[in-house]
């Protein structure tokens, strides 16, 4: 970024919190891991820690936080991927989508390649994807990703504002916008997001050095 290979971005992180129905999709993994547990079947870590990690990614309430945020940012549906957990979950984010524009379209792993295409070409403003265009693909005009899944590991979130924060082959550095979520937890324990919010609070702080 300070050098201009990349552009600066703003940062935006959206509070939300867990509802009943997670706090009882949590019951039901710990549940199941002292089944398989009984049974002779231990349930591995890797599998219990991404079952966690699903209830938020998944959560119903960064929807609404979402919704409210476009209330007053309807401008951040202009040249936006929104990267969700899964397709089912990424049809509640189009409800949401419908009210604002109808400038969208979804491109996971089988829809038509023509959309991923339109999107490029600044046809439609709107590309709601899983991993489908974590990497490979070149989107110098990209202005905003909307990041409702993303693991702690720092990996699959480079991967993502790779796609956003390359600058167009022109003279001009744009600014780029992320949307993303942080969970507020009870109790005064760590939240699930904080370590990867914190490191692009930080990194949202690079400037580029014109000198």
């Amino acid at each position: 970024i300070e050098r201009g290979i990349l552009c600066e971005f703003n940062y935006i992180a959206l509070d939300y919190v867990l509802d009943e129905d997670d706090k009882k999709a949590f019951q039901r993994v710990f549940a199941n891991e002292i089944a398989r547990k009984k049974e002779g079947n231990p349930m591995p870590q890797e599998e219990k820690a991404r079952r966690l990690a699903n209830v938020y990614k998944l959560t119903k309430n960064k929807l609404l936080v979402f919704d409210q945020f476009l209330r007053g940012h309807p401008e951040i549906l202009q040249s936006t991927i929104i990267f969700v957990q899964e397709e089912q979950y990424g049809s509640q984010v189009l409800k949401i989508l419908h009210e604002y524009t109808n400038s969208y379209k979804t491109y996971y792993g089988g829809d038509d390649e023509s959309f991923l295409k339109l999107f490029v070409r600044g046809e439609i403003d709107v590309l709601v994807t899983c991993n489908a265009i974590s990497q490979g693909i070149d989107i110098p005009n990209l202005q905003n990703i909307v990041i409702f899944s993303s693991g702690k590991d720092n990996g699959e979130t480079i991967q993502r504002l790779g796609r956003c924060l390359r600058n167009p082959p022109s003279a001009i550095k744009k600014t780029a916008t992320v949307i993303d979520f942080f969970h507020i937890s009870e109790e005064n324990k760590t939240s699930f997001d904080e370590r990867r919010v914190n490191w692009l609070k930080e990194l949202s702080l690079a400037k580029f050095d014109k000198n």
